[in-house]
């Protein structure tokens, strides 16, 4: 890890900044996939335990005991203790992680939840337990299930969740105009969203500033 590091992002045990490539503080661990948020990281080894590290004042770092509110996170430091997991996600302030059986969990700000009292800690967000992919924009997610259906939950305010609307979800739902379409391939930009078809077609929606859909529209309009 290189660059800025302010808030520990780089798990190097400090917070200058590095202008160079340095090995994260991960020593013995075999890292199968990591996951880069707004200021926080997360790692996934060959054994499926996660380690996350950076800021955490949303707690999106998911850790146990003591250090579970410290603003920052110096070093790689175990979270989801008992989850076996296959991928993590890192969004604006929060993350997700899927598990070996397709469950999914989510911690840190619940974007879109406005309840008076907001829960921070991991926590099973569905019931289906057949999801094979998940991707975090800065305020919203997308998952991917194993019959190919592209589902979203989060922040809305550019129909970035692809539900017809800008309402704001808290649970995983399917993406409308994509029924009957088999997705295989999902990403996430901070406010907009994208599929992949089985057959290579490519859809977007959400935020249109900037060309960032790539629909030749100059106008800069949300979809």
């Amino acid at each position: 890890s290189w660059g800025w590091n302010a808030r520990a992002t780089l798990g190097q045990g400090h917070r200058n900044v590095e202008r160079k490539p340095r090995r994260v503080a991960l020593p013995g661990v075999f890292v199968q996939q990591v996951a880069l948020g707004g200021w926080h990281c997360l790692a996934v080894d060959s054994n499926g335990q996660t380690w996350s590290w950076g800021g955490n004042e949303y707690q999106q770092c998911g850790l146990q005991g003591p250090p579970s509110t410290s603003r920052d996170v110096l070093t790689p430091t175990p979270c989801l203790a008992g989850l076996r997991i296959k991928q993590v996600a890192a969004g604006g302030m929060h993350s997700l992680a899927l598990t070996e059986s397709g469950e999914i969990w989510m911690w840190g700000e619940p974007w879109g939840d406005f309840s008076m009292t907001i829960d921070r800690r991991p926590r099973r967000i569905d019931t289906t337990g057949d999801f094979v992919r998940i991707v975090c924009g800065a305020f919203h997610n997308l998952a991917l299930n194993d019959k190919g259906e592209c589902f979203t939950w989060g922040i809305n305010d550019f129909g970035q969740l692809g539900s017809g609307t800008t309402n704001y979800a808290t649970v995983p739902e399917k993406v409308v105009d994509l029924e009957g379409v088999f997705i295989s391939d999902i990403a996430a930009g901070g406010w907009h969203s994208v599929a992949i078809a089985g057959d290579g077609s490519v859809y977007v929606w959400g935020r249109g500033e900037y060309g960032r859909l790539g629909l030749g529209d100059k106008s800069g309009s949300s979809r």
